[in-house]
């Protein structure tokens, strides 16, 4: 094979962990004619054995061929450990097994998303992600969680209560689906408190899912001088005990 067709893609790790299917994003460059418009890529394991893959052409050249593309594919690795793949450009992969892919039904603004384990219900007109979650038909948890900020004054700014806050999903695929609510932090008399991006990403056939809080300045009127506390409340009802584990910066 021509080895100008083939990309080794090396994940490794840095933790004592052993990962199974972990759900990894890769972004990559290509020379001019390459890759052209419309060709397939797949990726295969060590043993030579094609993988399901999310595609993504997020720049081109003048000629039409990918720029730059992202990528999302799942790997094995060992605990402080690496896994090594096969980029091969021009050959079609198979398609996410039944079961490991992510399935999305709309019923106008509300969202049911299914990843083979997870069945999360997700509310499009205010930003409360993750409404209900269910496993196997039994429902884990309801009620969502709840972004807050805290003033000076101990006033709260809910993103929940922007009625006028915008949801789109950014990227939809079987393997790895993006979905952003976009508005600001209101308080009870309809007070801003500055604005907010909250994306909620889901990944094919995992347990978990990532979601990130991000501040703004507001878009109008006087700005918020500084941020005194900034909470995210799972205002969970669980009817099974459930283990819960969060990751990440506040």
């Amino acid at each position: 094979m021509n080895q100008d067709r083939l990309i080794e893609l090396i994940a490794t790790e840095p933790g004592a962990v052993d990962r199974r299917n972990f759900p990894l994003t890769v972004g990559l460059p290509f020379r001019r004619g390459l890759l052209p418009a419309g060709d397939p890529v797949t990726i295969v394991d060590g043993t030579g054995t094609p993988q399901a893959v999310q595609t993504r052409v997020m720049e081109t050249h003048v000629d039409g061929s990918a720029r730059w593309m992202l990528l999302d594919y799942q790997a094995d690795m060992p605990a402080l450990g690496a896994s090594k793949h096969l980029l091969v450009l021009g050959r079609d992969g198979p398609e996410p097994a039944s079961g490991r892919r992510i399935e999305i039904k709309r019923r106008g603004r509300r969202l049911t998303v299914a990843n083979g384990i997870l069945e999360l219900k997700i509310d499009g007109a205010r930003c409360r992600p993750l409404e209900r979650i269910s496993k196997d038909g039994e429902i884990l948890s309801t009620g969502g969680i709840e972004f807050r900020i805290v003033s000076e004054a101990e006033e709260s700014f809910l993103a929940s209560n922007d009625r006028r806050s915008r949801f789109e999903i950014e990227e939809q695929g079987p393997m790895r689906t993006l979905m952003r609510w976009e508005g600001s932090h209101v308080g009870g008399h309809g007070t801003k408190h500055f604005d907010f991006i909250v994306r909620l990403t889901v990944y094919a056939g995992n347990p978990f899912v990532r979601l990130d809080h991000t501040l703004r300045r507001m878009s109008s009127g006087p700005q918020p001088l500084s941020v005194p506390r900034r909470r995210c409340v799972w205002n969970t009802s669980s009817r099974k005990s459930t283990t819960t584990r969060w990751a990440g910066l506040m």
